[in-house]
């Protein structure tokens, strides 16, 4: 499946589960990302392309939970990453799912281009 990967840019992340998933500012620069949430919070790293619709945004600090629980879910959800679906006009549609388990659907919405 062929799918849109996202341009250098600023792009708003709409969510349209009713999960009480917060909105952000994503802006990506070549293999570089930031997201800003409401204003206060700020996360940088890479943009991991994983085949042509799998995006894996690793941040540049590493916050996993080191109990010997969470190693475990870690282990056998591994990490929180973006489908690419497709894009209709200037929207963009993802869903969050784990890459250990795709079949998982955590939430679901859009990007939208602002610059």
């Amino acid at each position: 499946m062929d799918c849109p990967r996202l341009k250098n840019g600023t792009y708003i992340a709409k969510h349209t589960s009713p999960n009480g998933t917060i909105d952000y500012q994503l802006r990506i620069s070549d293999d570089k990302f930031i997201i800003k949430i409401k204003d206060t919070i700020t996360i940088k790293g890479k943009i991991n392309w994983l085949g042509n619709c799998l995006v894996d945004f690793k941040s540049d600090k590493v916050s996993i939970d080191t109990s010997e629980f969470g190693k475990m879910l870690h282990a056998s959800f591994g990490d929180a990453i973006i489908e690419l679906k497709n894009t209709v006009r200037k929207k963009t549609y993802f869903r969050t799912t784990y890459s250990g388990n795709l079949h998982i659907t955590i939430n679901e919405g859009y990007f939208s281009k602002v610059k």
